[in-house]
């Protein structure tokens, strides 16, 4: 249906008005002017008549005369005069030459009347003269008797042309005055729009968001009404609408702050909202995924079995879920070269259970490396993982490159996943609740993700700290144990120990408390440089590395020369920067300490200061010519507690904790340390600090 301004909804609602006003003025006036001339006629008749009746009486006996008498009277008076007697008989008749041929008028209306002593007119079609005449009969009176009657007629055509002249003089003027009106009324009908218009325009203001606007308050009281309403209107919205779009800003920058990540789904698991933290978790981006199903736009299974388990539930949940990395769905072309891999995979590996190792580990183990997560499903192409190459093709050379470097591989529901060597897990302590409306009706699932990693990490470092703590000071303690219960009960009986024997069972008792001592006191110590950075800071100032690099030496020349091994210092730089020199002291006489255990007898130390000047750092390398260290031990070096060869450790007097020390000091002074390593070349620790 096509719409039309309103103006053309008033306006030719008036003009119709008009018009019809205009027809119904000039029918109204044709018969009120019609009837009045009628009557005037018939009132006119009826005079002419009284005259011409009193003149008539002395010629009723001489109809001729009387023919002549009417003629002449009808002629000047331009009035048709008909004498008509008591039986019907026509005796005169000014228009009508013979009377005798004129019908018998006794059963006229008019005639009849007459005879009753009225007088009587009518309106008819004459036969005589073919045409329509308005006629008035009047009793003629003779000594109380009515021995004729006196017919007056005239043409209705004379009415006629009077009516029309003044009826065409009402059509004209009607016209004149509706013209004029529709003029007027077109302007009144623009003025009553022409506010509406503007209340209109405003209104499509307010729809486009331009609520500060305030519409004009017309002339009109209802009009004004309405504007200020629609003012009042878009106030009110200009408040709710800012009030919640500030919620809005206010929800989005804390949901944006958030480290957590929050998903929010509707009933049919599209994704409503995604803050950043979760997209980035997923390696997805927030304005893609949004609207999509959650199913196709994450494609992990440990979630999507959680987000099943909250819809089967209604309740909130919680659980750990595991990630291995991206998907790489979108990176990889030809998933076939996959699949025929994966096939020759499961014929070689079809009896494992649980994981494999392959050993191989990254040249830098400072730096953390990219994982790569391979999920190949049984004979059904990739199902999902993390990009292996970003940014390059995929071909049958490089897919076969990295899955060389298989390192596990996990079945889980007829799948198989495979793992990088260095694919990293992260762990996501994942919880969900329903989401409800004001009826407090389900309409779909919040879902809070955390990443407890580090916390997981922690947990287990703590559980390992304490069990390797345990398990170090256990066995000093019980050897300390068995030898005092052997030195008692050997005094206590009749075979007591020589004093060569007891000399020994002491010697073994002061090495273990020693060695308790030193692992008590190398707990403390590293305890102290964990706290630094937060309640303690560090003894910062201008530290010559030459200096605390001799220091180190001279104290451990001793166990050096006992061994015969060289320790040759080579400072290429002199620069001094701020650290802690008791701190970098010990982290050196950790060092070369460590080197000098692991190094055959008239082995070579080499400690080397020099700058890094395109990292502004320096690099202190101590470098033995030792066994060297299996590069799967490199990643796990510097842990608590963590020997290679955990006997001859022992042997050695080593707590364990050396390199964890050298570590937490060089991380406190914003540095970082490497180590590198193949079995029989010896090995180098480097150490970078900022100056």
């Amino acid at each position: 249906m096509k719409r039309r301004k309103i103006l053309w909804e008033i306006y030719p609602s008036y003009l119709l008005i008009i018009i019809v006003s205009l027809f119904a003025v000039t029918f109204y006036s044709s018969n009120f002017y019609h009837k009045f001339f009628m009557e005037q006629m018939c009132e006119d008749l009826k005079s002419r008549g009284a005259i011409l009746k009193n003149s008539l009486h002395d010629f009723l006996n001489e109809p001729d005369k009387l023919d002549r008498f009417c003629k002449k009277i009808g002629k000047e008076s331009l009035t048709r005069i008909t004498v008509i007697l008591a039986d019907g008989t026509v005796i005169a008749d000014s228009e009508k030459q013979k009377t005798e041929d004129m019908e018998n008028h006794k059963d006229r209306p008019e005639i009849i009347e007459a005879f009753k002593g009225k007088a009587s007119s009518v309106s008819r079609y004459s036969d005589t003269l073919k045409k329509k005449m308005i006629y008035m009969a009047l009793p003629i009176e003779e000594n109380g008797e009515i021995p004729a009657v006196m017919r007056v007629s005239i043409s209705v055509s004379t009415i006629d042309e009077k009516i029309k002249q003044v009826i065409s003089r009402i059509i004209i003027s009607g016209f004149i005055i509706a013209l004029f009106t529709s003029i007027v009324v077109f302007f009144i009908s623009k003025r009553i729009t022409r506010p509406i218009e503007e209340m209109t325009k405003g209104a499509q203001h307010f729809s486009e968001g331009n609520l500060s606007r305030k519409l004009k308050l017309p002339a009109s009281l209802e009009l004004a009404a309405l504007a200020l309403s629609m003012n009042s209107m878009a106030s009110s919205l200009n408040e709710k609408i800012n009030t919640i779009l500030k919620q809005k800003n206010e929800l989005d920058s804390v949901l944006s702050s958030m480290k957590e990540g929050v998903i929010a789904l509707d009933d049919n698991d599209h994704i409503i909202s995604i803050n950043p933290s979760a997209a980035e978790i997923f390696c997805v981006e927030p304005e893609k995924v949004k609207g999509k199903n959650i199913k196709g736009a994450i494609r992990n299974y440990s979630l999507q079995k959680f987000i099943a388990d909250a819809r089967e539930t209604h309740i909130p949940i919680e659980r750990d879920i595991n990630l291995y990395g991206m998907d790489i769905n979108d990176s990889i072309g030809d998933t076939n070269q996959y699949n025929s891999r994966s096939q020759s995979l499961q014929s070689s590996k079809h009896n494992e259970e649980g994981s494999i190792n392959h050993k191989e580990s990254s040249k830098k183990q400072e730096e953390s490396s990219i994982n790569h997560e391979i999920a190949i499903d049984n004979g059904s192409g990739i199902e999902h993982g993390s990009s292996i190459d970003h940014g390059s093709s995929i071909d049958h050379e490089n897919i076969t490159h990295h899955l060389s470097n298989i390192n596990r591989v996990s079945f889980t529901d007829n799948k198989r996943t495979i793992y990088h060597e260095n694919a990293i897990q992260k762990v996501l302590y994942i919880h969900s609740a329903p989401l409800l409306d004001v009826r407090n009706a389900e309409i779909g699932l919040l879902i809070i993700l955390n990443d407890v990693t580090k916390l997981r990490h922690l947990e287990q470092m703590r559980q390992d700290f304490a069990a390797n703590v345990s398990h170090e000071i256990k066995t000093p303690l019980t050897s300390i144990k068995g030898y005092m219960e052997t030195l008692t009960n050997h005094h206590n009986s009749d075979n007591p120990l020589s004093a060569e024997e007891q000399s020994h069972f002491y010697s073994v008792i002061e090495r273990n408390v020693d060695r308790l001592t030193a692992i008590v006191k190398d707990l403390l110590h590293l305890s102290q440089i964990e706290q630094i950075g937060g309640k303690h800071h560090l003894a910062l100032m201008e530290t010559d590395l030459s200096d605390a690099i001799s220091n180190a030496v001279i104290t451990c020349s001793e166990k050096a020369n006992s061994k015969n091994i060289s320790v040759e210092i080579k400072t290429v730089s002199e620069k001094k920067i701020k650290a802690d020199p008791q701190l970098i002291e010990q982290a050196m006489v950790n060092l070369i300490d460590n080197a000098i255990k692991y190094s055959h007898e008239n082995g070579q130390i080499i400690v080397k200061s020099d700058i890094d000047a395109t990292a502004s750092k320096i690099v202190i390398t101590v470098s033995d010519n030792g066994p060297g260290i299996a590069r799967k031990h490199l990643n796990r070096l510097f842990e608590r507690f963590y020997r290679v060869d955990k006997g001859r450790s022992r042997q050695q007097g080593g707590t364990g904790l050396g390199l964890a020390i050298v570590k937490h000091i060089v991380m406190a002074h914003n540095g970082r340390i490497n180590v590198e390593s193949k079995v029989g070349q010896g090995a180098q620790f480097s150490i970078h600090l900022p100056f």
